[in-house]
């Protein structure tokens, strides 16, 4: 008996360290979701360097402006509202950001963002804890994808803004399974 004791703290060394590794390559996924969303900003250098949004690779991700991390350094938040910036973000948003499965808030309002909505971001288990998106004052096109009003979607959307923006059509066919936490749109 005394025996299987003496081994407990040997597996329970083991079982921290690979919850340590699953852990870190989930933040390096992160930093490589936010560089291909940087990419897909057609005048990023621009853009960043009049902004002063430093997004060096050598730094951690919790500390670049923008970003906003959890305790455990995943990404809880990303703001890239330019409501008096000196130059806005033009370009694309790509379908991978809903692959910040941390991600909480995405703030992109007052920019020139020109893509259609990600028919991706309404997928099952795409943004699983997201509660605020506010994507206004953009120059977004198309219409919000059928996708987005699918049960399941964005099951803790709280708060969609879309307002402003170059969008046609009609909104999704909802129903009470899908957007079940939606307060404001």
């Amino acid at each position: 008996m005394a025996q299987r004791w003496r081994k407990a703290p040997l597996a329970l060394v083991v079982l921290l360290s690979i919850v340590a590794l699953a852990q870190n390559a989930t933040i390096v996924n992160d930093a490589a979701t936010l560089q291909e969303f940087a990419a897909s900003i057609e005048n990023w250098d621009e853009f960043s360097t009049a902004n002063n949004y430093v997004w060096n690779s050598s730094l951690p991700t919790c500390v670049w402006k923008g970003v906003t991390c959890s305790f455990a350094g995943r990404i809880q938040a990303l703001t890239l509202q330019c409501s008096g910036c000196s130059v806005l973000a033009e370009g694309t948003v790509p379908a991978s950001l809903s692959q910040l499965d941390a991600l909480e808030t995405l703030n992109l309002q007052f920019n020139e963002f020109t893509s259609s909505l990600p028919e991706e971001w309404g997928t099952s288990g795409a943004f699983p804890v997201m509660r605020n998106m506010f994507l206004s004052n953009n120059n977004f096109t198309g219409t919000v994808p059928e996708s987005w009003g699918a049960e399941g979607a964005l099951p803790n959307l709280q708060l969609l803004r879309l307002d402003s923006n170059a969008l046609t059509g009609s909104l999704p066919a909802w129903n009470a399974s899908s957007l079940p936490a939606l307060l404001v749109l």
